[in-house]
């Protein structure tokens, strides 16, 4: 099932590929100002409730089945705070939001590494630990792009996010993006 999922994400994604290609040729001027405008929203769309979905040196990887039991998931008033894993899955997936207020106005964005500066702390970072090499190589921080968070409740968040990241202790940066959709 996690397979198909992940199949049904590569072939939406070709297709929007595709439908933007043939769009940018009717009006390039058009297109072109409007992407300068708009940040480029993420491919690795929202999934299922209970789900995290990752895109990562080009390989997709998935939560699907979040075992709460073993798992951290708080948010309060001024914090978001999550730890998510799913047993023999390699992919584990720690959020840190501190912001005064977060959770009264219900969704957020926030562009890195600005966000990591003055009132406002955002960390997100994953492991992989089908990355070859050391643990402290197979831990990647999200370092530069953009954090959507679309819906926060005191049991609920959906996010989005695209950028970049590096390898925890190498600089070496390559793309990640993803999403999160849990309700515990």
């Amino acid at each position: 099932m996690k397979y198909l999922l992940i199949l049904l994400v590569v072939f939406l994604t070709a297709c929007q590929q595709e439908n933007a290609a043939e769009s940018s040729a009717e009006n390039p001027a058009e297109q072109a100002e409007a992407a300068a405008l708009a940040p480029n929203p993420p491919t690795v769309s929202p999934s299922p409730s209970n789900s995290v979905a990752v895109s990562i040196e080009g390989k997709v990887l998935s939560l699907a089945n979040i075992d709460w039991a073993g798992n951290k998931a708080k948010i309060t008033a001024d914090a978001i705070s999550l730890a998510l894993s799913e047993k023999g899955n390699p992919l584990k997936l720690n959020l840190e939001v501190l912001e005064a207020g977060i959770l009264a106005r219900g969704s957020a964005s926030y562009t890195l590494p600005l966000a990591k500066k003055g009132e406002v702390t955002v960390d997100l970072s994953l492991i992989d630990s089908t990355r070859p090499g050391l643990a402290m190589k197979q831990r990647v921080l999200f370092s530069e792009g953009t954090i959507e968070i679309k819906v926060v409740t005191a049991n609920s968040l959906q996010m989005v996010f695209k950028g970049t990241g590096h390898a925890l202790m190498d600089q070496k940066k390559f793309p990640m993006e993803g999403s999160v959709n849990i309700t515990f």
